[in-house]
């Protein structure tokens, strides 16, 4: 009833429908709701639906009673009114009294009280005429009003069956319709128009339904090749950073090379100038001490003592180590100085190419089974194909999926052994054969990269252990 209620209930007013109309959007108002809508916000002859804001002719006649009823709503309405019947009152269709003790037609689709049924009941027009009491309605009733037939609305046409479908005016029309109102135009029965319509829109239907299960399929697919770029291009960033991260490696371990052999250098050269300073300050205390030695002597001796000592003088001359040749220049040539030459050539690569390139190759969605073509038996080769498909589960042989793209590892659940000797051929038709010989029994796990995209969602291979049987010898058959 929660359901039902809402389903009846207007959008606009929040109030039970009254006279429900269908814009040719679709969607339904109360007439009411209508007519407010068109004096109060109608511009240039047109009005906005409320709920989609299409804009919708107002009729020519200026008057929305001619737009066209909903009559499943009214089906509807009928229906909430006979469920609540027992605590509400249900209004009589021909004398306007509320009353709970009331009948439905089925033919009219009027409530009737108990008095005005008699008199229903009674013309022979309504000989035929479906009556049933509301308090006696079992579900299959309720389905009868539900799918009750459309009754034309006009005045004086006595809720005439709509029976017939004027071609020209494109509406249904009853018999008195026909007669006064489409007496020339082109009619057809409602029925054959309605099995025409219904068999044009379940061919569009169908072509919509196809369309949207391509649709789903690119949309599943653009939502793969989201989730596959940008797993790629984490890939791509850990690589470049990681090749940074190598080249910056790199660069330091030079860097360290260099700086600790101009350290050993500066090092070896200060040892040599600390060693020759060395020497030469010992050579300098002795020249100062003759010096010294020379001048008090000629300081404080008369002429004859400076004679007689002249040989002794000389020899404090001669005992001094001899002077290095061209000091000043051998001090220069000792005093090479280590200069840095940059590498230009390395330099204005890293400018002009940088550290590497972007290259972008062609992706595709796709799906990735496994077969195992033999039994799989440690220390046997093991032979398995891997299959590539798109979404739509049509089986694809990509150009761009080279043998280096696809890589193939089965491993031992129990403790991570790889199987040795991978080997994988390309058949160029979307398979790929791979052979590889397990290590040890039990189950293994297999995983695939094709392309950047990792794939382990396959079944799990059970190795079993190589077994061996004893052959008797020749000898042994003879006792």
């Amino acid at each position: 009833m929660h359901n039902l209620k809402e389903e009846v209930t207007s959008s606009v007013c929040i109030h039970l429908y009254e006279e429900p109309k269908q814009l040719p959007c679709l969607h339904i108002f109360c007439l009411q709701c209508l007519k407010d809508l068109a004096r109060t916000s109608a511009r240039h002859g047109k009005i906005k639906c409320p709920l989609c804001q299409v804009e919708v002719a107002v009729p020519e006649s200026g008057s929305m009673e001619t737009l066209p009823d909903c009559f499943y709503l009214k089906n509807l309405l009928d229906i909430l009114a006979i469920k609540e019947c027992n605590t509400l009152k249900v209004t009589c269709g021909n004398c306007d009294q509320k009353s709970e003790d009331a009948s439905y037609c089925f033919n009219c689709g009027k409530f009737w009280c108990k008095d005005c049924i008699n008199a229903h009941n009674i013309l022979r027009e309504h000989k035929e005429h479906r009556v049933l009491a509301l308090i006696d309605f079992q579900e299959e009733d309720f389905e009868d009003v539900l799918k009750r037939p459309a009754f034309c609305p006009k005045e004086l046409h006595e809720k005439g069956l709509f029976k017939f479908y004027c071609k020209e005016c494109e509406v249904p029309a009853c018999q008195t319709c026909v007669t006064l109102e489409h007496n020339r135009h082109d009619v057809e029965h409602l029925e054959i128009v309605t099995r025409a319509v219904k068999d044009s829109l379940a061919t569009e239907l169908d072509i919509t339904k196809k369309s949207c299960q391509t649709m789903s399929i690119y949309i599943r697919e653009l939502e793969e090749q989201t989730r596959i770029t940008e797993h790629r291009s984490q890939i791509v960033k850990d690589q470049i950073q990681q090749t940074v991260e190598t080249m910056i490696s790199t660069l330091q371990q030079h860097e360290r090379k260099l700086v600790t052999e101009v350290e050993n250098q500066t090092k070896e050269a200060i040892e040599k100038f600390e060693k020759d300073k060395a020497k030469f300050q010992d050579q300098l205390k002795q020249r100062e001490k003759v010096i010294t030695q020379v001048e008090r002597q000629l300081e404080r001796s008369s002429g004859a003592e400076i004679v007689r000592a002249k040989s002794s003088l000389n020899d404090l001359f001669r005992k001094l180590p001899p002077t290095p040749a061209v000091l000043a220049s051998s001090c220069e040539g000792r005093s090479l100085a280590t200069v840095f030459l940059e590498n230009q050539a390395l330099l204005h690569s890293l400018q002009t190419s940088g550290i590497g390139r972007l290259h972008k190759t062609a992706e595709q969605a796709i799906h990735c089974t496994v077969e195992l073509r033999n039994e799989a038996t440690a220390g046997l080769e093991t032979w398995l194909e891997l299959i590539t498909r798109r979404l739509d589960e049509e089986q694809r042989y990509f150009t761009n999926f080279s043998a280096d793209s696809v890589t193939v590892k089965i491993a031992s659940v129990q403790n991570g052994t790889l199987a040795g000797d991978m080997q994988i051929k390309n058949r160029n038709n979307g398979r790929y054969e791979v052979s590889c010989v397990p290590k040890q029994a039990g189950e293994h796990r297999i995983t695939a990269v094709i392309n950047g995209q990792e794939f382990s969602e396959f079944p799990k291979i059970t190795v079993t252990k190589r077994s061996f049987r004893p052959v008797g010898l020749p000898w042994a058959r003879k006792h």
